[in-house]
């Protein structure tokens, strides 16, 4: 329902919404806050991959890689998925870092 409303809200007015459906404007105005947190939860698989830098190990390091490469390669973001082929295609290289580093 809240999907629903929120895309009924992009082309009325709140009000409008909330009076054709028969519910508050305060529950036009939480579905579509829901449905926008819903739409940037990708955005963390982006920002996530930071966190590659602060391992010490090389180990984690390639979980955390292969975990990270494996949910962009199934996000329907074919950017992030051009990106998570060219990091298996170098992961070898990525891993050495860590190695030098010890």
């Amino acid at each position: 329902m809240m999907g629903f409303l929120a895309r009924w809200a992009r082309r009325r007015s709140w009000r409008e919404t909330a009076q054709v459906f028969q519910v508050r404007w305060e529950a036009v105005y939480r579905s579509v806050a829901w449905f926008v947190a819903w739409g940037l939860a990708p955005r963390e698989l982006k920002e996530a991959f930071a966190h590659f830098g602060k391992y010490r190990s090389g180990t984690w390091a390639g979980a955390f890689l292969d975990y990270w490469t494996w949910r962009a390669m199934r996000s329907r973001l074919e950017p992030m998925k051009k990106v998570a082929r060219m990091l298996r295609a170098h992961e070898p290289l990525l891993l050495n870092w860590f190695r030098a580093q010890g």
